[in-house]
């Protein structure tokens, strides 16, 4: 039989990585941006780092990330403290597994199999797999209400843990949406 656990612990990349995406935003009023995104990160040490471009290769905020963020470059509007600590939660929820173990498994009459995950003693997060090979996480607050989550557009074929397209939203006040595309994904 199938450990769904693993199953879904698989959609999570392991290992270091450096990873680009071309990023198409919608912004907080319905504004749209775009975007190059740099990450590089280790599920070994739980450390990152992160770049965020315009296309023309302007750099418009650089940070890291190791039990403390530390900014490099922020430029307004990306220069309030809530905009870095906001992309690193993002980056964490997009590429770092759940750190505990699913405390609840469970399937749906459409063959869509769930790990339900409780990390931080308070929020849930689902990770669901669906029948056509992609995949949904969904994070919820203490109080039940729909935080962030990701949607995978379409798996990455040889790349365990990524996939070429992802939708990442914000839900709730200041609400945005990140369309995310894969550029390049590569060890480090």
């Amino acid at each position: 039989p199938v450990s769904w656990e693993r199953a879904c612990r698989a959609i999570y990349p392991t290992g270091e990585f450096e990873v680009v995406h071309q990023i198409d935003a919608t912004l907080p009023g319905g504004g749209r941006m775009a975007l190059l995104g740099v990450t590089v990160f280790s599920t070994y040490r739980q450390t990152l780092k992160c770049t965020l471009m315009t296309l023309e290769g302007f750099v418009l905020f650089s940070a890291e990330e190791d039990n403390t963020i530390r900014v490099f470059r922020a430029v307004p509007p990306f220069d309030r403290q809530a905009f870095g600590q906001g992309m690193i939660e993002d980056l964490r929820f997009l590429f770092f597994y759940p750190k505990d173990r699913a405390f609840s498994i469970g399937w749906s009459k459409n063959n869509e199999h769930t790990c339900r995950y409780d990390p931080d003693g308070g929020s849930l997060t689902d990770v669901t797999l669906l029948a056509d090979g992609n995949w949904n996480v969904s994070r919820f607050t203490r109080s039940n209400s729909l935080s962030r989550s990701l949607e995978s557009r379409e798996t990455a074929s040889g790349m365990a843990g990524f996939s070429k397209k992802i939708r990442l939203k914000h839900h709730g006040w200041g609400g945005y949406a990140l369309d995310l595309t894969l550029v390049k994904a590569g060890k480090r």
